[in-house]
């Protein structure tokens, strides 16, 4: 293996802003990953890039996502949640089932940043 070898790249070490729970949704700069563990205010957590994950979804008129559309995540009062409305959210990934207005939760797969949007 090559001597600059660092990782296989789908976690991103990030120190949090606010209190989050293992699977929460966190964004980086323009990056979403999920938690992989509790961490307080000021903690390094780890932040995995990729995978096929079920998430907090936005409601309300135009959040609805397709199955093979673009997601988007929304900050919703401190908790970020997915949503099919990319006016002013940045690109998560993509639906891999879809998601109604109304629904809570949706099944998103992971982008590995803004890179693969």
């Amino acid at each position: 293996m090559a001597k600059n070898y660092l990782s296989g790249g789908v976690r991103l070490p990030v120190t949090l802003a606010a209190a989050r729970s293992s699977g929460d949704l966190e964004k980086a700069a323009k990056t979403t990953g999920i938690v992989m563990k509790d961490g307080a205010i000021g903690d390094v957590v780890e932040l995995q890039l990729e995978g096929e994950w079920s998430v907090p979804k936005a409601t309300g008129a135009g959040s609805a996502g397709l199955k093979g559309a673009h997601a988007y995540v929304v900050d919703d009062a401190g908790t970020y949640k997915v949503t099919g409305d990319a006016t002013g959210n940045d690109p998560c990934g993509m639906f891999t089932a879809d998601a109604a207005d109304g629904a809570t939760t949706a099944t998103v797969k992971l982008a590995g940043g803004p890179w693969g949007l």
